[in-house]
């Protein structure tokens, strides 16, 4: 053995042996950790190329340096709309290294809606690439913001060289070239890295003097929309490193410098970043980043490094075990797997467990903290049980018709949770309405039981008051995807004359197979009551998806209030 191996095994150990770096360190200090330890071994992969963790440390440095001349330091905001790729994962710990803020904004957004995100947000520098879909929006969103300046990262730059070649040879419409008259000063990175001498650039951002990046830093400024409301949520990097330890600890040991992780999930995502990127960090693993968010692309990365993580949608498993090829021996060295943005349907259970004993842990998220709350127990992964809490975490379920009340143990209600990882009152604008005293309210309606075990039920939002009846859709979905040519199903309340209002559903089929409507109802009947049954069922190709692969609900209601009102 070498002696960088040596050096390299018994710094692994130590960390194995030690605790997580204290969540009163900024989130560099993980990544330090992982540097010194693993440096020459692969810390990402993507598209075919690997990236050491002393290359990517390096990338990091360069980033940094980049963002500090265009004046980036505490109290400045950088907006990151990046895909799924490594230029996510640098250029966030870039700019927590500088100590500024991210601004997370979703690549395949509306115009409309990346603007809103942009003035919530107070965004005056974009971090973008150069693929011509990207590139377009960032023009729209430079030309209606505070943006002062924009940095444009090459795409062909995070592939192999062959890669790279066959890209700007054969998919050259596929990349987009700054405009000349691009509303705000905007800098290709390889420029800025090459020439050093452009200081007529830290001039066009009023930021504070670079200094070092303390806890106490503003980390992550996230902004959605609750109640048609753009609320903005602000956490700190000691409450991203607050929860880095307790996902951490959640989960199944990590062996560090060991571990494969295949993720495929939205990395621009506050938390898909902390499950993907910092627990990969944390454990010195390798993190294969599936570029696109299609069962195939997942099947394909799962093939090409047999991971002993994956983590993914339960949506985007299921797409990926329905195509041709993933078999047990692709699973073969799978640990375990965690579940993002929903748990996993009954048959998928039964699928996966036929192909692997890895317990598959679901996750629970709130997206407006943005903070992961629950991780499901491994001796527990059996059950029909959604998470527990982490470490640290409270999670109460209060009477969501006097949410003064917290209900006892097994009775449902909305769930309300407090810990150091999630957003205060105080992070939140505006809070009205979205805390009792010091807890998050989740809009989630759930239970616990007398084990601490946290049942997810359905959203508050989306339950059905129907002649005076409560209706849970999910439990009408479940009931639909246990019909054997069902794929999919979705059920919304609508307005209805007789009982005010009643579900609708949704449904996708196998590919050639003749359901009808008829035929569906007939095999409700003996799964769900007569208020239950839905008034219309629609048959669908697709149905609109939240960037985790969730129906998104939301957007089939109004779809389906346009077309009554047309």
């Amino acid at each position: 053995m070498s002696d960088s191996a040596e050096v390299a095994d018994e710094a692994g150990r130590e960390i194995a042996e030690s605790a997580l770096p204290s969540a009163a360190q900024p989130m560099r200090a993980f990544l330090d950790r992982a540097v010194s330890a693993f440096g020459e071994r692969p810390a990402l992969r993507f598209m075919g190329r690997a990236t050491s963790y002393a290359e990517l440390n390096k990338r990091i440095e360069e980033a940094t340096a980049v963002l500090r001349r265009l004046g980036a330091g505490p109290g400045v905001r950088i907006g990151l709309m990046l895909p799924s790729s490594p230029a996510v994962a640098v250029y966030t710990f870039a700019t927590f290294g500088c100590g500024a803020t991210v601004v997370p904004l979703d690549p395949d957004a509306t115009d409309k809606d990346l603007v809103g995100v942009a003035a919530a947000g107070r965004i005056t520098v974009l971090v973008t690439c150069d693929l011509a879909g990207v590139m377009t929006k960032a023009l729209a969103l430079a030309r209606s913001s505070g943006v002062t300046c924009a940095v444009v990262v090459s795409f062909a730059s995070m592939l192999p060289l062959a890669s790279a070649t066959r890209m700007r040879l054969f998919s050259s419409d596929g990349f987009g070239r700054p405009p000349a008259e691009f509303p705000c000063p905007i800098y290709l990175e390889r420029a800025l890295l090459r020439d050093k001498t452009l200081e007529t650039v830290a001039a066009t951002v009023a930021g504070a003097t670079p200094r070092q990046a303390i806890p106490e830093n503003p980390a992550i400024v996230w902004c959605g929309i609750a109640a048609g409301v753009h609320r903005t949520a602000l956490l700190t990097q000691a409450q991203l490193a607050s929860n880095l330890v307790q996902i951490c600890e959640g989960m199944p040991a990590l062996r560090p410098g060991q571990e494969r992780i295949v993720a495929a999930l939205p990395l621009w995502h506050p938390l898909a970043f902390a499950l993907a990127v910092n627990v990969a960090v944390a454990a010195g693993a390798e993190l294969m980043i599936v570029p696109e968010m299609t069962g195939q692309a997942l099947g394909d990365a799962v093939k090409r490094a047999t991971p002993s993580v994956l983590m993914a949608p339960a949506p985007l498993i299921g797409e990926m075990l329905a195509g041709p090829g993933i078999g047990a021996l692709h699973l073969g060295s799978l640990r375990f797997g965690l579940l993002v943005g929903g748990s996993v349907p009954a048959a998928l259970k039964t699928r996966l467990a036929t192909l692997t004993p890895a317990p598959f842990l679901d996750t629970y998220g709130l997206s407006m903290a943005p903070a992961v709350v629950g991780i499901t127990d491994p001796n527990d992964a059996g059950l029909a049980v959604h998470t527990r809490a982490l470490r640290g975490t409270r999670i109460m379920v209060r009477d969501f018709s006097d949410l003064s009340r917290e209900v006892p143990r097994g009775e449902r209600g909305e769930l309300c949770v407090w810990g150091p990882q999630v957003a205060a009152p105080h992070q939140v604008t505006p809070s009205e309405g979205a805390y009792i005293g010091a807890d998050l309210r989740t809009g989630d309606l759930g239970l616990i039981d007398a084990e601490g075990r946290l049942f997810i039920v359905d959203r508050v939002e989306d339950l059905i008051v129907a002649a005076g009846y409560l209706i849970y859709p999910r439990r009408i979905e479940a009931a639909l995807l246990e019909h054997p040519d069902v794929l999919d199903a979705a059920v919304i309340g609508v307005g209805d004359g007789k009982r005010g209002h009643a579900p609708k559903a949704f449904v996708i089929v196998r590919r050639g197979v003749a359901l009808t409507e008829r035929d569906l109802r007939l095999f409700l009947a003996s799964r769900i009551s007569k208020i239950e049954m839905p008034a219309d069922i629609d048959f669908c190709t697709t149905l609109p998806r939240t960037a985790f692969g969730l129906i998104c609900k939301s957007q089939l209601r109004m779809a389906e209030a346009a077309r009554r009102a047309g």
